[in-house]
């Protein structure tokens, strides 16, 4: 192989890797900075720490004249302000570039006052730089579930519950905060707990009641963990076992354990919503995610008569 096929090869792999595609993009994008710093350097100073998420939005669409920027600047507190934003909510997107990116994808309507209420809330809890992906989910919860001005505060402190964690987890927010808001549970007086620590305490309804004796559902956080290690399986996992939880809260899945009779090992059924509302079978699983034995799959269908075998059930990716 000569040199000259060696280099060929080498921008080769440069370029299915995307190497100058973004080299090129870093180069512009440090020029166009050098332009505007130069042009002003006390403004950019400025805007740099008042409106980062605009500036980086400004490079981006290759802006290098003052103008063009002030112009921007304009039209995206003015696109914020159309969706029903407040002048400090407004603020606090014009910081954040994900914010920022998605108030532009919004038009005015029910979609955007949903948004711009979780903006408001999230910062009133005290929200910070990595909890925004929350925003999103907060502003879906009250798309799909009206919540009146007396329901807020409940809201407000489910949020400062997440907002107590590092990394708050989005769908067991959603899950408790539903949970709270449909119960009315008065969790203020429970003292400044996390997230997860909230969530511990709360106990989900039953929905399979009168089941035969050796079948219950496992409502209980600590319960499912227990189970799982006991089953070893992957719900031994607190990751694994909190993501079945937010399921659990929100009524959107059960786990019912079948207990051993003489000569039959436990098993654990893993059961989700249809489209229709309806149970479906999503996992039948022995001990160690063990083959389910044909008794086992019996009794789940006298439990619940009206249950729904989902396609592909039996691979042991539930579990």
């Amino acid at each position: 192989m000569t040199v000259v096929d060696i280099i060929s090869e080498f921008v080769r792999e440069m370029e299915e890797i995307g190497f100058w595609r973004d080299f090129w993009h870093d180069l512009r994008e440090s020029l166009q900075r050098g332009l505007l710093q130069q042009a002003d350097p006390a403004r950019f100073a400025y805007e740099e720490a008042r409106h980062p998420a605009v500036l980086r939005l400004a490079l981006a669409r290759g802006v290098v004249e003052w103008p063009d920027y002030h112009r921007l600047l304009r039209d995206c507190y003015g696109h914020c302000q159309g969706l029903g934003l407040g002048k400090k909510d407004i603020h606090l997107l014009l910081r954040e570039g994900e914010l920022l990116e998605q108030a532009l994808a919004l038009s005015p309507g029910a979609e955007a006052a949903h948004y711009a209420r979780a903006v408001r809330l999230f910062r009133q809890a005290g929200g910070r730089d990595r909890a925004y992906h929350l925003i999103f989910r907060l502003a879906r919860l009250l798309d799909s579930r009206p919540v009146g001005p007396r329901e807020e505060p409940l809201l407000l402190e489910v949020l400062r519950a997440a907002l107590r964690e590092e990394y708050p987890d989005g769908e067991l927010f959603v899950a408790v905060a539903r949970h709270v808001l449909d119960r009315a549970l008065p969790i203020a007086r429970r003292g400044k707990l996390t997230l997860t620590a909230l969530s511990r305490r709360l106990k989900p309804r039953t929905l399979f009641p009168g089941l035969p004796r050796g079948v219950r559902e496992l409502l209980g956080l600590e319960e499912i963990l227990q189970v799982g290690r006991q089953m070893r399986v992957c719900l031994s996992s607190p990751r694994a076992a909190e993501g079945l939880w937010a399921k659990i809260l929100s009524d959107q899945g059960r786990l019912l354990l079948l207990e051993p009779r003489r000569g039959h090992g436990a098993h654990l059924a893993l059961l989700g919503r249809g489209e229709g509302g309806g149970w479906l079978l999503l996992e039948l699983r022995g001990p160690g995610n063990s083959e389910p034995s044909t008794w086992a799959r019996g009794l789940l269908q006298r439990c619940v008569p009206e249950l729904e075998l989902e396609e592909g059930c039996g691979s042991a990716a539930c579990f």
